[in-house]
């Protein structure tokens, strides 16, 4: 996955996209707008982009919406954008009011009351606009998208607009990829990474586990990668722990816990390089190539024999990694 950068593996949660039509909308309703399909190439390198236009004589920012039903939990909604003549998308619902994206720089503007917005530069001109909030109650609402000239303003010329291309509506604190569909909502299954059978290639006695890594985002869930028997009894754990913007590492040698320690870094969304090296007595964990931590004494994991991005207990047990992976290596040396 590229996502408009250096190739990486992407690993996510199980979501569904809860908008029927994704990107036909024909499908949805109009005000004060026009939208023509087929107008430009979209962020999956089809000539498949919408043209939403602004109706002459219309100076009330036009819309497409949707009417969505929805549970007491988190949502995230998102749709991908291009200026054409206008500057802006605007996200609403009943429950965030409007969201301003500049789409001509790439940076946001007013942010709705009851949800935290992002916007992504994909590209070629393309950004993906999102929010997320929490769903009080169960509830039919309509998402929209709106027209916009200016920052905070509802007034707009009567003439141009923008490019859109996969609409979203997810349950979950932070957007996942898009989802396509046409005509009915569409689940994603979870990512599942693991490598077992492997033990003629790590050495238990001593090496390094080094991956580069970012997070999807700062929610606070465990999300780990790691070295194990393929039980909680040895193992060698690293990734984003339940503390805010923190990294941890935990080594678990016999069922004894020789190594746990967490570290605090200013953005876990952006790429780290995380490395921990072991051997006996000798334990160091390295952020960004500064050593942050060391322990001094301790045995080394037994059997290590699966490479998997979960927590490294018994397969399926969870602490499944979900975020973005450029590199995943062990070495059989402590480096």
């Amino acid at each position: 996955y590229t996502g408009g950068g250096c190739p990486h593996i992407l690993a996510e949660p199980q979501r569904t996209n809860d908008i029927t039509y994704s990107s036909d909308f024909t499908q949805w309703g109009n005000a004060r707008t026009t939208d023509t399909a087929n107008q430009t190439i979209s962020p999956d390198g089809s000539v498949n982009a919408t043209y939403l236009e602004q109706n002459t004589g219309e100076t009330n920012a036009g819309s497409i919406y949707l009417n969505v039903t929805l549970i007491a939990a988190d949502y995230s909604f998102s749709i991908f954008a291009k200026k054409k003549e206008k500057d802006f998308i605007v996200a609403y619902d009943s429950n965030t009011n409007r969201t301003y994206f500049n789409i001509s720089n790439g940076t946001l503007g007013n942010n709705g009351s009851g949800g935290t917005s992002k916007i992504e530069d994909y590209g070629n001109g393309w950004y993906r606009c999102s929010v997320s909030y929490a769903e009080s109650s169960a509830a039919s609402t309509n998402i929209a998208w709106y027209l916009g000239d200016t920052n905070g303003s509802t007034t707009v010329t009567d003439s141009g607009g923008v490019y859109i291309y996969g609409c979203q509506v997810e349950e979950g604190s932070y957007p996942t990829s898009l989802i396509p569909t046409s005509g009915s909502t569409v689940t994603r299954n979870q990512d599942i990474f693991t490598r077992d059978g492997i033990g003629s290639l790590i050495n238990s006695t001593e090496g390094v586990l080094f991956a580069e890594i970012a997070d999807l985002s700062d929610d606070s869930t465990g999300k780990y990668y790691s070295l194990s028997d393929g039980t909680s009894s040895n193992r060698i754990r690293i990734g984003y722990s339940l503390t805010d913007n923190s990294i941890r590492a935990l080594v678990i040698s016999q069922g004894t816990n020789v190594f746990d320690y967490t570290y605090t870094t200013s953005n876990i969304e952006l790429f780290s390089k995380v490395a921990f090296s072991y051997k006996q007595d000798d334990f160091s964990f390295w952020i960004d190539g500064v050593k942050v931590h060391t322990v001094t004494s301790g045995n080394t994991p037994t059997a290590l024999s699966r490479l998997s991005l979960d927590d490294g207990k018994e397969v399926g047990t969870g602490g499944y990694f979900y975020g973005k992976v450029k590199q995943l290596q062990v070495y059989d040396t402590s480096l």
